[in-house]
C-alpha cells in the first residue's frame, strides 16, 4: 500500500502518557479513537462529541505435499528467528530455510526424527540475507532457546524499567501490606451504596486475594469505617474523594490505580453517557492490579487456566498508573458456548439422538463469559453494525420495486428476502433511510446516535446505469452480470458515495451521529477513487478462510484508513481450523497491533471457537491484545508457554510446531477446491472439515504427539501443570480421531476398495464416545463442532448414512 506523506493515518482521540510499560519500560499513550481522517478531511471534521467522547487529533504511530518433522521445526525456528514483522515476509523466510526438494509431494514426507537429527545444523544466511540450512552441527532447539532467552532478558528489563512487583517480588520504596502470613492486613472500602461495577471489582479482588493467599479481606461501607488501618479503596467514595483522586478527565472505562504506604485506591469511568451500555473502569482497575502486581494470568476460562503463583503474604509498591483504550466501539470475542446458538444446535444433534447437557453448556459459557470479561471485552458504546436492510423487501418490495437492485437482464426484482441488496443510488431511497433514523433520532437522540446503512449479506448487487456511474471507471468494462455477483467486481466507491451522503445528512442533525458500513464481499477492499466522510465508521471483514495467507489485509485496511473512515474489525477468522491445531497466534497479533496503529476504534471476533486445547494460543494473544495492545506479541505467547511450568519449552516447541503446519493450510485448502475458491461462508466452513483428514495425515500427527510426549514428560511430578498438558492432550486426541472418522467417510464416499461401513461406523462411534465424554470440558467445541459437521451436505455422511 503506498501512502501519501502529506495524509498519514490519524487516530482522532485521546492521548494520555499513561506510564512506563510493563513490557518494554517505554511510555504507554492510550488513544480513545472516534474516527481517521486524512489532512484532505480535516475542513470537514465532525465537531466534538461531548457526550460520548471528547477527540483530540493524535498522530498514529507507524510500526509498522505435507512436510516432514524435519521440515516442519525448521520452517518453526526461522519463523522464530528471522523476527520477521509481516506473514509475507515469515513464510518467504520459511521456504528459503525449507529443505523440501521439488521432488517431495506435499504430504509424502515421513515425520522421522532420525531425519531431523541427520538434517539439523546451524542457521546461517542464505543468499537471500535470511536464515538458511546449509547443514552443521548445531541444533535449532538451541538457536530457539537462545532466542527465547534474549526475549525473556528484554522482558525482565522492562519490568524493572517499570518498577513493578510482580509475583512475591517487592519494590524499593514503601509498600501496603495487604495479606502478612496468611492474616489480612487491609480492608476493601467502598462508598455508602457502591454502583455495580464496584460490587463486581469487590468480588474480582477477593477471589484473587483468596486464590494466592487463601485469607478473604473483609469489606467495609465508608460508613461503618472506623478510619483505621490500611485501606483498598475500590469505586468513587469520600475517601478518594477527600484525597483528589479523580478519573473523570480520562477516558471512556479508563481505569486509575494509586498505591501509597497507606492505601490503594482502584476507581474508574463507570458512568456511561446512555443507558443501553454498561461501563466498568472500576473492576479494570481491579484488573490492573490483578494483573501487574499479582502477576495473574489467565490463559483460558476455568480454574485450570488460572495462572498465579501462591504466597502467604501480599504487598502492593507505591505507584500509580492509568489505563485506557482506543477501542471505544466495541470489544467482542463471542462467546461460542452463547444461548443464542443452543437451540440451533439442538436441533442439528437430535437426527443423530446426541442430547447437549444443559448444565453443562451452561457451566462453559458462564466461565468464559467470565474469562472474556476479565480480558476487558465490552460494548461501551451504542455504536452497532450488522446487515441493517433486511426487512426492506418485505416493508416496502411491492410498493417500490425501483429501490432494489436491478438483475443483469435489466429488470427489478419481483421477489426477495433478508439478502435483497438495494438500490443505493437511487435518491428517494436514501431519503426514506434518512428519513426513518430522522424519526427515531427526534424520539430519542441519546439512543439513536447512529445511522445503520451495513448491506445485506450474500451478492446481487445492483446493475443499473446510475449505481454503474458511481463505481470507479475501471469496473465499466465488466458486465452485468460481473457486477451483479461477480467475485472479482469492485464495488466500494459506490458505497463510499453513499454512505457519504448519510453522513452529510445526519451530522447536518446531529455533529455527534455516526453512520456505520461493512467492508465485506464486493465491497471490502477500499474505494478506488473515492473518499469516505469521518462520521463513518467502517466494519472491515477481512480475516477469513485463507487466514494466515491474506497479505492484502493490512494493504486493504490501510487504505480504507487513509480514505477517512474509522475502521472496526470484524472477521471470520477464528472460524478456521475446525477445532484442530490451526495455530496462526503470531500472525493474528502482529496484525491486531497494525491495526491498532492504524484507527482500529472496535473489534467483533465471529466467534470463539471454544477449542482451548488446540486453538488457545491464538485466543490469548488475540484476548491480551484488547487490553495489552503495547505487549510484544512474542512475549504474549512466551506467557502463553510459562504457564506450564517444567513443560514450557517442550509446549512451546509443540505449538511452533502446529504453527509450521498451519501454514500450509491455506494453500491445501486451496487445491481440494480446484485452485479456486468462492469464500462464501458455507464453503470454506465445509471445506475445513474436509480438510482435516489432508492437513493432519498419521504422519503430521505422529509427529507432533512425539512432541506432545515431550511435554508429558517435563511435567511429570508436578499437578497443575501437568493437568494443563493433560489439556491439550484431550484437543490431540480429539484431532486423531476427527481426522479417523472425515477420512473414512472420504474413502468410502469416493469408493475406496478398502473403505466399508463397518470401518466408518467405527471410527464415528470412537469420535462420539470422546465427544460426549469430554463435553463438559473447555478443550473441544464437542456439539459445535458436530452439529457443524451435520450442516454440509459433504459432510453429513460421516454422522448419517443416506
Amino acid at each position: 500500500m503506498s501512502r501519501r506523506a502529506s495524509s498519514p493515518p490519524w487516530i482522532f482521540g485521546w492521548r494520555v502518557l499513561t506510564r512506563p510499560s510493563i513490557i518494554s519500560g517505554k511510555p504507554v499513550y492510550s488513544s480513545t479513537a472516534v474516527t481517521g481522517t486524512p489532512a484532505s478531511f480535516s475542513a470537514r471534521m465532525v465537531p466534538p462529541v461531548e457526550s460520548i467522547w471528547t477527540p483530540i487529533p493524535v498522530r498514529a504511530s507507524q510500526k509498522s505435499t505435507m512436510p516432514d518433522l524435519s521440515e516442519t521445526l525448521t520452517r518453526a525456528r526461522v519463523m522464530r528467528a528471522t523476527g520477521a514483522s509481516s506473514l509475507k515476509t515469515r513464510r518467504m523466510a520459511a521456504a528459503d530455510a525449507s529443505p523440501r526438494g521439488s521432488d517431495v509431494k506435499r504430504r509424502g514426507c515421513p515425520a522421522a526424527w532420525a531425519d531431523y537429527t541427520r538434517r539439523r545444523g546451524p542457521l546461517s544466511k542464505s543468499p537471500s540475507g535470511r536464515p538458511g540450512l546449509p547443514g552443521g552441527r548445531n541444533d535449532l532447539r538451541i538457536q530457539a532457546l537462545i532466542g527465547r532467552l534474549r526475549m525473556m532478558s528484554r522482558l525482565v528489563a522492562g519490568l524493572l524499567l517499570s518498577g513493578a512487583i510482580i509475583v512475591g517480588c517487592q519494590a524499593a520504596g514503601h509498600a501496603v501490606t495487604l495479606v502478612a502470613d496468611g492474616a489480612p492486613q487491609a480492608v476493601v472500602l467502598v462508598a455508602d451504596e457502591p454502583n455495580a461495577a464496584t460490587e463486581l471489582a469487590v468480588r474480582e479482588l477477593n477471589y484473587w486475594v483468596e486464590r494466592i493467599t487463601g485469607a478473604e479481606l473483609p469489606t467495609v461501607s465508608h460508613a461503618d469505617w472506623d478510619g483505621e488501618g490500611a485501606v483498598v479503596a475500590v469505586g468513587a467514595s469520600p475517601f478518594t474523594e477527600e484525597r483528589g483522586l479523580d478519573v473523570s478527565a480520562i477516558g471512556p472505562e479508563g481505569a486509575l490505580v494509586v498505591a501509597t504506604d497507606t492505601y490503594v485506591a482502584l476507581l474508574g469511568r463507570d458512568e456511561p453517557p446512555v443507558d443501553s451500555v454498561t461501563w466498568r473502569g472500576t473492576y479494570y482497575a481491579v484488573m490492573e492490579l490483578v494483573g501487574r502486581v499479582f502477576g495473574v494470568r489467565c490463559i483460558w476460562p476455568g480454574e485450570l487456566g488460572e495462572v498465579f503463583t501462591p504466597r502467604a503474604t501480599l504487598e502492593v509498591a507505591e505507584g500509580r498508573w492509568t489505563w485506557e483504550t482506543s477501542l471505544v466501539v466495541n470489544r467482542s470475542l463471542r462467546n461460542g458456548h452463547g444461548e443464542s446458538g443452543l437451540g440451533s444446535r439442538q436441533e442439528k444433534l437430535d437426527e443423530i439422538g446426541m442430547q447437549i447437557a444443559p448444565e453443562a453448556y451452561a457451566k462453559l459459557g458462564g466461565e468464559t463469559d467470565v474469562w472474556l470479561g476479565r480480558e476487558r471485552m465490552n460494548r461501551p458504546s451504542n455504536i452497532s453494525f450488522g446487515h441493517s436492510f433486511t426487512t426492506w423487501w418485505e416493508r416496502y418490495g411491492e410498493a417500490h420495486p425501483e429501490w432494489f437492485a436491478m438483475r443483469p437482464d435489466g429488470q427489478r426484482p419481483t421477489t426477495g428476502g433478508t439478502g435483497t441488496k438495494l438500490c443505493v443510488s437511487n435518491p428517494e431511497l436514501r431519503d426514506a433511510i434518512f428519513s426513518e433514523w430522522y424519526q427515531a433520532w427526534q424520539e430519542d437522540p441519546e439512543a439513536n446516535k447512529v445511522l445503520r446503512a451495513c448491506p445485506n449479506d450474500s451478492r446481487g448487487f445492483c446493475t443499473c446505469e446510475n449505481c454503474r456511474a458511481w463505481d470507479a471507471p475501471e469496473m465499466a468494462e465488466m458486465t452485468p452480470a460481473q457486477i451483479h455477483s461477480g467475485p472479482e467486481a469492485i464495488l466500494s466507491d459506490r458505497y463510499a458515495r453513499f454512505w457519504t451522503d448519510l453522513a452529510e445528512r445526519v451530522v447536518a442533525v446531529d455533529p455527534e451521529a455516526r453512520v456505520t458500513g461493512y467492508a465485506y464481499r464486493s465491497y471490502r477492499k477500499p474505494p478506488m477513487h473515492s473518499t469516505v466522510h469521518p462520521a463513518v465508521l467502517i466494519g472491515y471483514v477481512g480475516g477469513e478462510g485463507f487466514y494466515p495467507h491474506e497479505d492484502h489485509l493490512r494493504d486493504e485496511w490501510g487504505s480504507w484508513s487513509a480514505a477517512g473512515a474509522g475502521m472496526h474489525w470484524r472477521p471470520n477468522l477464528l472460524h478456521c481450523g475446525h477445532g484442530a491445531p490451526y495455530v496462526f497466534a503470531r500472525a493474528l497479533g502482529e496484525d491486531f497491533k497494525y491495526f491498532y496503529e492504524h484507527n482500529m476504534v472496535g473489534t467483533d471476533f465471529d466467534s470463539l471457537g471454544e477449542a482451548w486445547a488446540t486453538q488457545g494460543l491464538n485466543f490469548y494473544v488475540l484476548a491480551e491484545l484488547h487490553s495489552r495492545p503495547e505487549a510484544d506479541v512474542e512475549e504474549l505467547v512466551q506467557e502463553f508457554y510459562g504457564a506450564f511450568g517444567p513443560a514450557k519449552e517442550e509446549v512451546g516447541a509443540y505449538f511452533d510446531y502446529w504453527e509450521a503446519v498451519t501454514e500450509d493450510g491455506p494453500d491445501l485448502l486451496m487445491e481440494l477446491a480446484g485452485g479456486t475458491h468462492s469464500l462464501t461462508w458455507g464453503s470454506w466452513f465445509r471445506d475445513f472439515i474436509l480438510l482435516v483428514p489432508h492437513l493432519y495425515t498419521d504422519e503430521v500427527l505422529a509427529a507432533g504427539e512425539q512432541l506432545l510426549e515431550q511435554a508429558e514428560a517435563a511435567a511429570e511430578g508436578t499437578e497443575t501443570e501437568a493437568a494443563r498438558v493433560a489439556f491439550l492432550r484431550i484437543g490431540f486426541d480429539h484431532t486423531r480421531l476427527m481426522a479417523a472418522a472425515i477420512r473414512e467417510m472420504q474413502l468410502l464416499e469416493a469408493g475406496d476398495p478398502a473403505a466399508t461401513e463397518a470401518r466408518l461406523a467405527e471410527a464415528v462411534a470412537a469420535l462420539r464416545a470422546f465427544r460426549e465424554a469430554n463435553a463438559d470440558s473447555h478443550a473441544i467445541p464437542a456439539y459445535g463442532l458436530t452439529a457443524r459437521e451435520l450442516t454440509y451436505t459433504p459432510t453429513r455422511p460421516v454422522w448419517v448414512r443416506e
